[in-house]
Formats: structure tokens, sequence, C-alpha cells
């Protein structure tokens, strides 16, 4: 990556000989040409800054999703006011998981918080109890909420809901404080990942070229 941007400041702006005078018009053109190499050092530099500091997300791989929900109880356990399976059980107010786990066509399929670029819910919350921050994490402030409800309507994903016996809601907050999120260490199978979305991207490209070679291997003489 590196070489290729090397080659194209090169092809951009070629150095001038040495010891050469340049008329005036050469003069200024060799003087674009600089210009030029420095934008590209500069944006080639943002470039990889960008790279560096992508925000990891929840991936789902619905092919290894085996439907034992899981992720359910370890996203309701880590949001319990105890933070334990047995004293969450006998909460007077049961805890409420964040992630849910559909049943669609013979298959188990879990449904999370995306949190979007453009979040609906972030663009109707009247309160800004519904917000996103530094990190483009969607957050909720619970103490800023007051249960109107517009946020379960925006948002396209039915993962908005309301604790118990309130109207007060809750989502996913990719639980702070923890390396990853609970659901992702609990899941025993792999069907939640949480990298950055070039990495996830780069997986599935490298799932995509090993099937392409076992396919092309099968159909060799």
């Amino acid at each position: 990556m590196h070489g290729g941007l090397r080659q194209l400041r090169q092809a951009a702006c070629p150095p001038a000989p040495p010891d050469q005078k340049l008329s005036p018009k050469e003069g200024f053109a060799f003087s674009q040409r600089k210009d030029i190499q420095s934008g590209l050092s500069s944006k080639g530099s943002q470039f990889f800054r960008e790279e560096a500091i992508q925000t990891r997300e929840v991936f789902i791989n619905v092919n290894r999703c085996v439907g034992c929900k899981s992720c359910e109880i370890a996203c309701a356990v880590a949001h319990s006011a105890s933070g334990a399976l047995f004293g969450a059980v006998f909460e007077a107010v049961p805890p409420r998981k964040r992630i849910y786990v559909q049943a669609c066509e013979q298959r188990s399929v879990p449904v999370n918080c995306r949190h979007c670029e453009e979040a609906g819910c972030v663009k109707v919350c009247p309160t800004g109890a519904m917000h996103k921050d530094a990190d483009g994490i969607v957050s909720h402030d619970r103490e800023r909420c007051i249960g109107c409800g517009f946020c379960e309507l925006a948002c396209p994903f039915g993962v908005i809901t309301r604790c118990p016996n309130s109207k007060i809601v809750a989502k996913c907050d990719l639980c702070p404080g923890l390396e990853k999120p609970a659901c992702v260490t609990a899941c025993q199978t792999g069907a939640l990942l949480f990298m950055a979305a070039q990495e996830a991207q780069r997986q599935k490209r490298q799932q995509t070229a090993e099937q392409l070679a076992q396919c092309d291997a099968a159909a060799a003489p």
C-alpha cells in the first residue's frame, strides 16, 4: 500500500533534474507538482491514521448461530444490578436483554443495535437521552429519558425496547468497561464477533477466496 502511494506521488511529481535552470513557466509547473506531492502525502497519512483508529463493532455470522441464546442471558446479566446470574434471577426488576435471537426459516438469527451512522433514534429523541458519543456509539441516558417511545418507532431493527413495568427504554451500549461485549464473550460458536469493519470485510474476502479455490480444485480434471 505504501509502495503504491509512493509510485503515485512519483508519477504525478517527477523530480527536477539536478542543477537544471528552469524557465519561469517551468518553475511554476514544478511548484505545482510539489503542491500535488505534498497533498498526496498529507492525504495518505490521514488515510492510514483513519485506518488505525477504526471503532470495533459486533458482527454476526448467521451460519454459526445454533440458537442457544447464551448471548441473551449474558447481556441481561451484564446489565443487571447484581452483575451475576444467580443474583439477576431474584432481582425485583428483571434485567433487560439488548440482543434478540430470532427464529427464521429453521435458522436462528441474532439481532442487535447497529449503532447507525445516521441513527433515527437519535434524531427523534426530544430530550437528547438517545445520543451518539465520540466513538460513534449510540448511547442512551436513562436519567434524561421520558419514555415517549419515539426511538422505538424509529429503530428499523426493533432492538430498542422498554424496561419491565416501565416506558423507559433500554438498548445495546457495547458493554462499556468490558474488553468486549458480554454477548460476544458468551458466544461459543463464533456467531458473534467484535472487530473493526475492515477486519470483518477482510475475513469475508478470505472466506470467498477459499470457497472459489475449492470450487476450482473440484472442477479441475
